[in-house]
């Protein structure tokens, strides 16, 4: 028997069910009157219910036009399939030196199913230029927006890009040109806030399970990390600073909001899993690099061209959110990134290998569309923005890799990591990683000679937080944890060694 706890909640009833789907439409997501420029649509016959790739680049072009004092095009690099992935820069030249403005970061279109993320960053670039009463939004802040990442899987209408590989899977590992692009993109203009924008599907087939005629009842869903890892600082401010304040400003605008969450199933019984940790995602990976991250989810995917006014409204309203309050903010945000960033070099909490989630019950909001009524279901819950520790491991002051596999120095690099190589054969007494009987890896005291053209890395740096998340084998999305790291040759050890202090000054000082 499927388990789960119902309480049916009932705002307004219809006798009327010949235009069932209409009439939910209608009662509980009503599209805002006012007209828009997007999408944005050419002359030629066949159109899909979005802005294309084509079209987004034009009208880009037109307001870059316009608005050449506010708006400058460029990009940061190819897809697989060669196209240039855009990226445009909007700020406004006033008495604050650039340099003391808060640099923000907006991503769209990482999915290449969820266009209307792309469209809604289109629109909000379009209020910005065009309109006056919003350019005070830009009083504080240099705004880095991508709009279409995944530029491949949108003219195919896929989630994944050409070959497959899901773009927000890959934050760490980089194996495609969009990744790399978009983490040298971000890195270069070193951002302290950054807001991916996506779209969820309202339809999830578990829910069906449950009943036909369930969709979800929200608008909006925020994701952001309980990842223990990130500085408790930065997660804090993501939580009190940014998340709930635009929670209200959407329950205001009349949307429904809730922390983003996923579905597993468990037996016969549906689970609910809020929030994240794993930094394959963004909302995670940026948090650990001491940015402001958010990751957010818009109703959409399977609900297509229905209500896309809305949902480009919804985008706009907490972009517009984002930005008020970075404005209202700015010298508490530069400060609490700087004092992360200087915590990280200096950092002493140990490392967080393995954690637990709170579980909790959590009520999940439904439209019934065959009785247009709103029903509330209870869920048991793995809360992962509440994690506890539960096996730890005190920092190392610096780490030695050992690999002839290319892509691992290239990852290391394009994640902002400094390294050096050693110049010549060193033996050290280290800690090394090896696997036991089912792989699980343990930490052991060898003398090893670390061979000429070692990796070595001072884990006192800004991205100390995301190193670890790299380089620490049990992590969920480690090197190791994703195969691209393995032992050494003729060895039962990985990789991977930790270093002391004067250990890492002795090899820097090789020559």
């Amino acid at each position: 028997m499927k388990k789960y706890s119902l309480i049916i909640v009932c705002f307004i009833s219809l006798t009327v069910f010949s235009q069932e789907e209409k009439t939910y439409y209608d009662t509980f997501f009503s599209e805002p009157e006012k007209e828009m420029p997007v999408p944005y649509l050419s002359e030629q016959k066949a159109q899909k219910y979005y802005t294309s790739y084509k079209n987004a680049n034009n009208f880009l072009a037109l307001l870059a036009d316009k608005h050449p004092d506010i708006i400058q095009i460029s990009d940061i690099g190819k897809t697989q399939r060669g196209h240039k992935i855009p990226m445009v820069m909007v700020s406004l030249k006033n008495d604050i030196p650039d340099t003391e403005k808060v640099k923000v970061t907006f991503i769209g279109g990482i999915h290449g199913n969820e266009p209307i993320s792309s469209d809604g960053l289109l629109y909000l670039i379009h209020e910005l230029t065009e309109k006056s009463e919003y350019q005070y939004l830009l009083e504080k802040v240099i705004l880095q927006v991508l709009p279409i990442v995944n530029v491949d899987g949108r003219h195919i209408d896929n989630r994944a890009s050409n070959n497959g590989i899901d773009l927000n899977r890959n934050l760490n590992l980089l194996s495609v040109p969009e990744t790399a692009n978009l983490r040298k993109a971000i890195n270069l203009f070193d951002p302290q806030v950054v807001v991916d924008f996506h779209e969820f599907n309202p339809n999830r087939n578990d829910f069906k399970e449950i009943s036909d005629c369930l969709t979800s009842g929200i608008d909006a869903q925020f994701l952001y990390t309980g990842n223990l890892n990130v500085n408790p600082a930065i997660r804090e401010m993501i939580k009190t600073d940014f998340v709930e304040p635009t929670k209200l400003v959407l329950q205001n605008n009349n949307r429904t909001v809730a922390n983003y969450s996923s579905t597993f199933w468990n037996g016969q019984s549906l689970h609910l899993n809020l929030g994240a940790i794993s930094s394959r995602s963004s909302a995670s990976n940026y948090a650990l690099q001491n940015r402001i991250s958010i990751l957010m989810e818009l109703r959409g995917v399977t609900e297509r061209e229905k209500t896309i006014k809305r949902r480009i409204e919804t985008s706009f309203l907490t972009a517009t959110s984002y930005l008020s309050i970075v404005n209202k903010k700015a010298d508490e945000i530069k400060k609490t990134v700087l004092e992360a960033n200087e915590a990280t070099v200096n950092e002493l909490r140990p490392i967080v290998v393995l954690s637990e989630a709170e579980i909790i019950k959590e009520p999940y909001r439904f439209i019934n569309t065959c009785t247009n009524k709103t029903e509330i279901i209870y869920f048991e819950t793995k809360n992962n923005i509440n994690h506890t520790a539960v096996k730890t491991r005190p920092r190392a002051d610096g780490y030695v890799v050992v690999t002839k596999n290319k892509h691992v120095i290239e990852i290391l690099k394009n994640s902002g990591i400094e390294i050096s190589k050693l110049k010549n054969p060193t033996l050290l007494e280290l800690q090394a990683y090896k696997l036991d009987n089912i792989n699980v890896p343990y930490l052991i005291s060898i003398p090893y000679k670390l061979p000429a053209g070692a990796i070595i890395i001072n884990a006192k740096q800004k991205m100390g937080n995301l190193l670890v998340d790299l380089l620490e084998p049990e992590l969920s999305n480690s090197l190791v944890t994703n195969k691209t790291l393995k032992k050494i040759k003729g060895t039962e050890l990985l990789g991977i060694f930790r270093i002391n202090k004067n250990q890492l000054l002795q090899l820097q000082n090789i020559k």
